[in-house]
């Protein structure tokens, strides 16, 4: 039953808007926050902390938006292809490049556990309130430089999942 639904042209319009949508969101506030975390002290802006303060405060958004793209995705190629399991490299999921999109996706998913967990943690424990001072100034910009060559990694991942998505849909 939920194959025949999720076949039906409507949902599926609805159930692409709102992946793409979440999609684009995430991945470019995780873009935007890379590039204002590497350049923003370099050209005048606002410091790396404080940056990473802005980036921290947006972490519920971007945690809603990573699970309405990932899910949206399962249930669009399960409509698509009948099952959760079969991953070939058919028409239906855009070929060899559509498979390796899921693939990088993936890898950014799993790797914005770890930005979450041994990159972002580290910092809240040095930095709670995002201010750039800490007891421990040489661990603070340890930890600050982490965070932002993952958000880096993050952003490169993404790219790459639209450039692969991009040559999959032809």
């Amino acid at each position: 039953m939920l194959h025949t639904v999720l076949q039906d042209p409507s949902v599926i319009a609805v159930a692409t808007t709102l992946r793409d949508l979440a999609f684009v969101v995430h991945a470019g506030a995780i873009i935007a926050f890379a590039l204002m975390a590497a350049l923003s002290a370099r050209f005048g802006g606002p410091p790396t902390a404080q940056v990473l303060r802005v980036y921290r405060g947006f972490g519920p958004g971007l945690g809603i938006t990573m699970g309405v793209a990932f899910f949206g995705g399962v249930l669009l190629h399960y409509g698509a292809v009948g099952s959760l399991f079969e991953w070939g490299a058919s028409v239906d999921t855009g070929g060899r490049a559509g498979v390796a999109a899921r693939a990088v996706f993936l890898l950014a998913w799993a790797s914005n556990i770890q930005l979450e967990v041994w990159s972002l943690e580290p910092l809240r424990k040095l930095d709670p309130l995002g201010t750039g001072e800490a007891v421990d100034p040489s661990a603070l910009e340890r930890a600050t430089l982490r965070v932002t060559r993952h958000l880096g990694i993050q952003a490169t991942l993404f790219v790459v999942v639209v450039i692969l998505t991009r040559i999959g849909a032809g």
